[in-house]
């Protein structure tokens, strides 16, 4: 028998939100414990090749594999600030932005932001914005099997100087290096 512990989420709705996590047996061990996934640092870990370029706005598509919520937004590159944001891909909306301070290429900065609830199935876009320096890494292969998420392509503008979602393929490349802290609704499939 399965009863669920209710967690209780602060957000920027009115009221808190009850949302059932966790079976109550999770808690002898953790073992079923979801925890707050980085996509892309968790597969491409510390390693990241600095570059030059004037004002893009370049990142990655994701689809969450389960229901869950968006909380951080974050890069890896070299010194500087950069804009993340999010967005559907679907009707192009940006559903959160932060401002994130980096330190140099391969360590990974985060910055809080209000919950963004994201669904399963859907296809999001997450893009860091430089006016400098950004990174680069290369994939061997898409897509990238998270365990809750499913990054499925590198993505920039053409159009250089925008704020829009980037929608256009980077070949085997995720540029600007941004990521999200995701954190899942339930146990993974």
């Amino acid at each position: 028998m399965r009863a669920w512990i209710p967690l209780v989420l602060a957000s920027s709705i009115a009221s808190p939100m009850l949302v059932p996590l966790l079976p109550a047996h999770a808690a002898e061990g953790l073992g079923d414990l979801p925890i707050v996934q980085t996509p892309l640092k968790t597969a491409i870990g510390d390693f990241a090749e600095h570059r030059h370029l004037v004002d893009a706005n370049v990142g990655y598509r994701f689809i969450p594999k389960v229901d869950g919520f968006i909380v951080g937004l974050g890069s890896s590159c070299a010194p500087g600030e950069r804009t993340v944001r999010l967005y559907r891909e679907s009707d192009a909306a940006e559903l959160a932005m932060a401002a994130v301070s980096t330190i140099q290429a391969g360590v990974w900065n985060y910055t809080e932001v209000s919950p963004v609830l994201v669904s399963s199935g859907t296809s999001y876009v997450v893009a860091s914005r430089s006016t400098g320096d950004y990174c680069l890494t290369a994939v061997e292969s898409w897509p990238i099997e998270g365990t809750a998420v499913r990054i499925e392509a590198g993505v920039g503008n053409g159009n250089l100087a925008t704020d829009a979602m980037p929608q256009e393929s980077t070949g085997w490349n995720v540029l600007g290096l941004p990521d999200v802290k995701f954190l899942p609704l339930g146990i993974f499939p």
